[in-house]
């Protein structure tokens, strides 16, 4: 289900006993290679950890309707800059209130004084979404080579290596050929979008609808190469506008 894109699936939810809630996709990564790490199987322990695209985005994954019929603990990690939202949208949610990190950590939240997606996980992250190309992204590359000239961003559209670039007027962005996932200019800086699903679009044809991923990209390469005209608070936020 996708409200005010947040991408759950409400059925794993409704089977797991504690629901752990990352702000991003590699916030996600993170806290599985550490389940990894220590023997733990998430699933079979009835864990179910997802991704808000955001943590502003946690008053609308309270608000998911059927929400307050499931019965799994909510859990879930921030960054220390985004401590406030997760307050806020916690009280706002009758969830409970806190003033401190304890009391915050008591509702079962806990603020990451270090980016999730640095230090000892950082390696994997990087491996896992913008690693070598495997061989099914591969053949995309090769679509991609005759697609993009098509395209009409075409001219600010460029591959390169395991990344289409796609020059915006903000910045810059790199999307991996394997994964869909985004850095951006300056300093590679990692950009979390969360697709939002819309049933409308289903109905389409699209010769390339058996590579889902390649769908992402393009979709991702025409949102950013318009970056000024976008308005999703989630990502001008990262982009850095308002």
């Amino acid at each position: 289900m996708d409200v005010a894109r947040v991408d759950i699936d409400l059925a794993a939810v409704s089977k797991a006993q504690k629901v752990v809630l990352a702000e991003g996709g590699s916030d996600k990564a993170a806290v599985e290679v550490v389940a990894r790490r220590r023997g733990q199987v998430l699933g079979g322990a009835g864990i179910c950890v997802g991704a808000m695209g955001g943590a502003t985005n946690i008053g609308h994954f309270l608000a998911l309707p059927g929400l307050r019929g499931i019965n799994a603990r909510l859990a879930g990690l921030c960054d220390a800059g985004q401590e406030g939202f997760i307050r806020e949208a916690l009280e706002r949610g009758g969830l409970g209130s806190s003033t401190s990190r304890t009391g915050l950590e008591a509702l079962g939240f806990y603020v990451c004084t270090a980016d999730l997606e640095d230090g000892r996980f950082g390696d994997y992250w990087h491996r896992y979404a913008f690693g070598d190309l495997g061989a099914g992204a591969e053949v995309r590359r090769e679509v991609m080579a005759s697609l993009v000239p098509m395209l009409t961003i075409a001219g600010r559209c460029e591959l390169e290596g395991r990344f289409l670039v796609v020059r915006g007027d903000l910045r810059t962005y790199r999307i991996h050929l394997g994964s869909g996932n985004i850095l951006m200019s300056p300093n590679d800086q990692y950009l979390c979008i969360v697709t939002a699903r819309d049933t409308r679009t289903s109905k389409l044809f699209l010769p390339f609808d058996d590579d889902p991923v390649l769908s992402l990209i393009l979709s991702k390469a025409f949102l950013l190469a318009n970056d000024t005209k976008i308005t999703d608070e989630s990502i001008t936020r990262q982009i850095g506008t308002h």
